[in-house]
């Protein structure tokens, strides 16, 4: 199966017992990843087995594939494999931020929202990605002129409480589709604090380059990292805060923030 990931093809290869229904969710899942025609040649590939047999799931394993009992555990490492490898064909080349990203519809002006894991990306992207295009829950790529890759990865989401986490495909939440051309208009810091109503602060560039370091991947990968990092701020006006309870309260402050962007 082959997939288009920040605009690097990986292959999945699919083995055992359980090959064809786990196949069907990688489809499923990863349906907006999905190469098409005029996709890049082959690159990375990626070995995965599924099988009921847990003495076959040890050899696969010996083999050095990636390899379980269980489709949805297969799935959640998957997920996390799968963006290891887009990530890792791209150190130094874009600016990877651990964040979710929406983009206005018709301009492309698009916002990303970084958070920690567990904090509430895939809740605001769920939310915010009915309104606006979802371009990730996950990582935001951006080139050097500010426009982005989209990485419409299917969303991990927790039942009941409990893992490993289920991936829901973005066309299944009813994601609106990421614009042909998004470029980057803001960037949020996301501190779900249980604020009655939606704060919007500016944060001082001094103490945005280190916060926004923790969020990005490979940073001493970039040529002047922080000088990248303070261009791109100061092109969107800067960073800001955003403090709020509910994911729902996030959707008429982000779209504020892209719908006047140029």
């Amino acid at each position: 199966m082959a997939l288009e990931l920040l605009g690097a093809r990986v292959d999945v290869a699919v083995g055992g017992g359980g090959a064809a229904g786990l196949a069907d969710a990688i489809a499923t899942a990863w349906d907006r990843c999905l190469a098409g025609p005029g996709a890049p040649a082959a690159g990375t590939v990626v070995e995965v087995f599924v099988d009921g047999d847990e003495a076959a799931v040890g050899r696969a394993r010996d083999r050095g594939m990636l390899a379980d009992s269980d489709e949805l555990r297969m799935m959640h490492w998957l997920s996390s494999k799968l963006t290891v490898a887009a990530i890792s064909a791209h150190f130094g080349e874009l600016w990877m931020l651990h964040a979710c990203a929406v983009a206005e519809p018709t301009t492309g002006a698009t916002a990303v929202l970084v958070a920690a894991s567990g904090t509430g990306k895939t809740t605001a992207a769920v939310a915010l990605g009915r309104r606006l295009g979802y371009l990730t829950d996950e990582t935001a790529a951006i080139r050097p002129d500010g426009t982005l890759l989209p990485y419409p990865k299917p969303l991990s989401v927790l039942v009941d409480g409990q893992g490993p986490k289920r991936q829901h495909s973005p066309s299944d939440l009813g994601l609106l589709e990421a614009p042909a051309a998004p470029w980057l208009a803001a960037i949020a810091l996301l501190d779900r604090d249980g604020s009655p109503s939606p704060r919007v602060e500016a944060v001082r560039t001094v103490e945005a380059l280190p916060a926004l370091a923790e969020h990005t991947s490979a940073l001493q990968r970039h040529e002047r990292p922080l000088h990248m990092v303070a261009e791109h701020l100061h092109r969107t006006g800067g960073l800001r805060r955003i403090s709020y309870r509910e994911a729902e309260d996030l959707v008429p402050v982000v779209a504020q923030m892209v719908a006047g962007a140029s």
